[in-house]
């Protein structure tokens, strides 16, 4: 919510911009930090139970940033907002995995990590917007969806409780590993790259706070109208030949940003394909990870490392794009790169590999003795 708002920030308590951007890791790294185990813990406590009292916190961390008189009561509250927000995430997915066939599960997956990357990137637009008043105004709206959540809750998932472990062999856990490295480097180039999208528009095209948040949210809107071809291309073509072009297109399309971005239409555009992009490599990392022995355990853990990324973005490429210029947009596409070639030779979500691992469990499970 702070991406296009960072100046008005900055100048309502009294510090700079680079300091006030601090506000992104301030959110991501706790709620990265808590996705390590919130899936655990949710699914021990119940789902509903769970999400509700997230929501009814929500509603409090919410109007305490809205309120808050000095920089350090902001910060607290807004990191507040991302401990809490690790507990409905990966709940609602895991239930999604629960009731959704496997054969649609790409495209139920691709629509709701659509709709969450247009709410998370429709927030700068809000307080962009809002921000030619206040805005403090945005967190009074957060707080206002969020109790309209809580009235509304979380639908129960057939055969909810306790989850079923399923102990993961050495080479999926070598895999997870890699599928953790991928999400780090694409939370740090592209999606932790709002901030950096944000302030070139202030510096380089003069795009004011409302101009900013519709550039910020395009990437939103693009990633909700393509999640349909997003997850029916992941269902026919498999995870492997999606996130690979995912990739590509999300490295290509940062490189070009200090060079082809001449216009605010131009930056949106190139926005737009770097966070499709971005969108398709995650849902393809998602399926696959549901689809295999304790996929629902794992899910947060590896979601996790996508937001690290995010919150550490800039930590690591705003020193890149002071020292060069356009070089935090070149730091991030070498990223996006670097993940790409990881997906390429490790081969981490490769189709066949997991059918075998779930004919695997199937097979262990069909002659396990009955006690």
């Amino acid at each position: 919510m702070t991406t296009s708002v960072l100046p008005e920030l900055g100048a309502s308590f009294g510090v700079g911009a680079d300091t006030a951007s601090l506000s992104v890791m301030a959110y991501t790294l706790p709620f990265a930090a808590t996705m390590l185990f919130s899936g655990r813990l949710g699914q021990r406590w119940g789902v509903e139970r769970t999400v509700a009292r997230t929501y009814s916190l929500f509603v409090v961390a919410a109007l305490a940033c809205a309120v808050a008189p000095v920089w350090w009561v902001f910060l607290t509250s807004f990191m507040a907002l991302g401990v809490l927000n690790a507990f409905t995430t990966p709940l609602i997915m895991a239930v999604l995995a629960k009731v959704t066939e496997q054969a649609r599960l790409g495209r139920v997956l691709g629509t709701m990590g659509a709709l969450a990357a247009t709410g998370t990137l429709s927030a700068p637009l809000v307080s962009g917007m809002l921000a030619q008043f206040s805005w403090r105004y945005a967190f009074v709206c957060l707080a206002v969806a969020a109790l309209a959540l809580r009235l509304v809750g979380v639908p129960a998932a057939p055969g909810q409780g306790a989850p079923h472990v399923v102990p993961v062999p050495v080479a999926g856990r070598s895999r997870t590993l890699w599928l953790c490295g991928i999400n780090l480097m694409v939370g740090t180039g592209v999606v932790g790259l709002g901030f950096l999208v944000a302030l070139f528009a202030d510096d380089t095209l003069g795009s004011g706070s409302a101009e900013r948040g519709i550039i910020l949210m395009s990437g939103g809107v693009a990633s909700l109208v393509l999640a349909p071809l997003i997850g029916a291309g992941l269902d026919r073509w498999g995870a492997m030949r999606v996130g690979g072009a995912a990739l590509l297109t999300s490295a290509s399309c940062i490189a070009l940003v200090p060079t082809g971005a001449t216009s605010a239409l131009a930056l949106a555009a190139l926005w737009a394909a770097a966070s499709a992009g971005a969108q398709g490599v995650g849902v393809a990392i998602n399926k696959y990870v549901l689809g295999t022995p304790g996929g629902p355990s794992t899910i947060s853990f590896v979601q996790a490392f996508r937001f690290f990324g995010m919150g550490l973005a800039p930590v690591i490429l705003l020193p890149a794009h002071r020292q060069v210029d356009g070089g935090g947009f070149f730091l991030a596409a070498a990223l996006v790169g670097a993940a790409l070639l990881v997906h390429l030779a490790a081969r981490p979500v490769d189709d066949r590999s997991l059918a075998a691992r779930v004919g695997a469990t199937g097979d262990a499970r069909e002659h396990r003795p009955d006690r």
